[in-house]
């Protein structure tokens, strides 16, 4: 009966409309060198005699069209051609053309900022390449993707695809889409913190683009080179590569120009070039602001808020600002990632279910007359996969856990950086020493918070921290913040504890700000010299002791008087509390604060 049953399957195949590589190649050739002229021509051909003939290559007109609108982000008028192309597929049963107007419309829904319908769009196109076992469609699918977790910062996946992606559309010698898959391979890992596959991936782009001798993309493999050198602080040779890709790139195509200038106004940042940045990022954000790309307008109003704040134009500064904050806040949200994280692990469920269906219907149709053994092959193979799927799940899964946890450290430590920018700003414009202090201890209090937030972002661990690094990195802080120059005050760090959880971390490091900072108000009224200690160890009753020491005037200081109303008594307090820790406070000789906590969490 199963040997019937084998034998039965019916056998589908659809004779598929035979796709024009020649054609496509020469569309994007057209699209690289002059998208103006790319138009016009494919508008001419669409109302040509050999358009009214063959309904295949008006379809095909209709989608070059659309992918032409693209670099000019005009999203009426893709969606317009598009949807053309699509009629015309539907009509003649083309599966690989509604495949590519699906990547389409994933492109027009990125426009629109629907990231979640734009991820459904791209994988049914790439499922339906699968079925028709297209590798040059598939190739094109993953460069959907990787531009797709780039702008919305899903970094390593944005490498991996983008890898994926160049490999097999360099083999089936597509070099034109293969250099941009590498491209955005390369920025996933650059962004990732990558060197040494980012260098790689720049590399291929670099090979590629001259082996094209088109402008426009050696255009982008310099801005490339240019955006890797500045990660390392190399901003002569960044500035170089990116004055070489604004000579070459295509002078119709504003937002390419948008992309280096914006890479040229950071140099211009980190380099003092303060009027020159200012010019050259309100110039970039002319163009983005008539394709509302909020990925980038959420840098460029920052780079000009620090070039104001440089010329000390603190008005403009503080516009721009909150221009940048307007549009950090809005960039994405948990519900966009949670959206684009579920449509990733519904892809990867579908493909691996795909792959088992396709595998199992080749081998049942090529041994059927070994049915036994290979029955008794499959399942074991399929016990196999099974096993195997799971352990992969849940390694991508906890692997995504991480970098969700680290990007939302990133976010964090970004809106911290800004608030501590403003009160800097404030700062600045006032004259009253009482007001100006305060705003000096916010903050200190604000940068001892994002410090943390800063190395859970750029290290492995996600929730622990390295005390010995963060309370030097404090501790400096504080010193340049603090200490005047006619001053020769020494802040020491004794640390006897590694890594320390989160929870603990941030409570413990708002106390020490608070009482390093406590000392030199107080404790070096007239002196010159002076030295202040902290030391972090735990006890032999498992206890964790904090203690800090100056060597100044020794007396009871404002903040630290049984009935003290101070705002650093009070949040010292609370944070003991939470900690569940008891100060004791000794004068004796110099001054001295020493608090031991009950909870507390180390990390081995």
């Amino acid at each position: 009966m199963l040997l019937i049953m084998i034998f039965s399957l019916p056998i589908a195949y659809t004779q598929e409309p035979a796709y024009n590589k020649e054609m496509a190649r020469e569309a994007s050739i057209k699209e690289w060198t002059d998208v103006e002229a790319a138009i016009s021509y494919w508008d001419k051909e669409y109302e040509s005699e050999k358009s009214q003939d063959d309904p295949k290559y008006k379809a095909d007109v209709c989608l070059i069209l659309s992918k032409a609108y693209t670099a000019r982000r005009e999203v009426e008028s893709m969606e317009l051609w598009n949807d053309r192309a699509s009629d015309i597929y539907d009509r003649l049963g083309d599966t690989r053309g509604q495949a590519e107007v699906l990547y389409q419309k994933g492109f027009t829904s990125y426009c629109n900022r629907e990231y979640e319908e734009a991820m459904e769009y791209v994988l049914r196109g790439i499922g339906m390449m699968e079925e028709l076992n297209d590798e040059e469609g598939i190739g094109l699918g993953y460069l959907r993707m990787t531009r797709l977790f780039h702008f919305t910062m899903k970094l390593p996946e944005s490498a991996e695809y983008g890898e994926k992606g160049g490999e097999i559309l360099e083999k089936l010698g597509d070099d034109l889409n293969a250099a941009d898959a590498w491209s955005f391979a390369g920025h996933g890992y650059r962004m990732s913190l990558d060197s040494a596959n980012a260098s790689r991936a720049f590399n291929r782009t670099l090979e590629l683009a001259e082996k094209s001798k088109i402008p426009a993309v050696l255009s982008m493999a310099y801005n490339d080179l240019a955006t890797f050198n500045m990660e390392y602080d190399i901003y002569d040779e960044a500035e170089k590569y990116f004055m070489k890709s604004l000579e070459l790139a295509d002078t119709s195509n504003q937002r390419q120009i948008m992309v280096i200038k914006n890479g040229l106004s950071q140099v211009y940042l980190h380099t003092d070039r303060f009027e020159d940045c200012i010019k050259i990022s309100k110039e970039a954000m002319a163009t983005v602001l008539k394709t509302n790309d909020i990925f980038f307008l959420s840098e460029l109003p920052e780079y000009i808020a620090r070039s104001y704040e440089g010329l000390m134009q603190y008005d403009s500064a503080y516009k721009y600002m909150k221009l940048n904050w307007q549009y950090s806040d809005s960039l994405f949200t948990a519900n966009q990632d949670e959206a684009l994280q579920e449509m990733e692990t519904r892809y990867e469920s579908e493909l691996k279910q795909k792959t088992i269906e396709r595998q199992q219907r080749e081998q049942l149709f090529g041994i059927a007359l070994l049915l036994s053994f290979v029955g008794i092959i499959l399942l074991l193979y399929k016990r196999y996969r099974t096993k195997n799927q799971l352990n992969n799940v849940l390694e991508e899964s906890n692997k995504e856990k991480d970098f969700l946890i680290k990007e939302i450290h990133h976010r964090v430590k970004n809106n911290l950086q800004i608030l501590s920018s403003l009160l800097s700003l404030q700062s600045d414009n006032e004259e009253d020493e009482k007001v100006l202090g305060a705003l000096r201890e916010g903050q200190n209090r604000v940068e001892s918070m994002g410090m943390i937030h800063q190395r859970l972002y750029t290290k492995e661990s996600v929730s622990a921290i390295h005390m010995n690094d963060y309370i030097l990195d404090l501790c400096d802080y504080l010193s340049d913040s603090s200490i005047s120059s006619d001053q020769n005050i020494e802040i020491l760090s004794e640390v006897a504890v590694d890594m320390i959880d989160i929870e603990t971390a941030i409570p413990l490091g708002l106390i020490i700000n608070e009482l390093v900072t406590n000392s030199l108000k107080y404790a070096f009224p007239s002196q010159k010299d002076g030295e202040v200690r902290v030391k972090l160890w735990q006890d032999n009753e498992g206890l964790l002791c904090l203690h800090v020491y100056d060597n100044g005037v020794g007396k009871v200081r404002p903040n630290n008087e049984a009935n003290s109303t101070g705002f650093g008594t009070k949040l010292i307090a609370i944070l003991s509390k939470k900690l569940k820790g008891t100060s004791k406070i000794d004068t004796t000789d110099g001054y001295s604060t020493t608090i031991r906590f009950e909870r507390f969490k180390l990390v081995a």
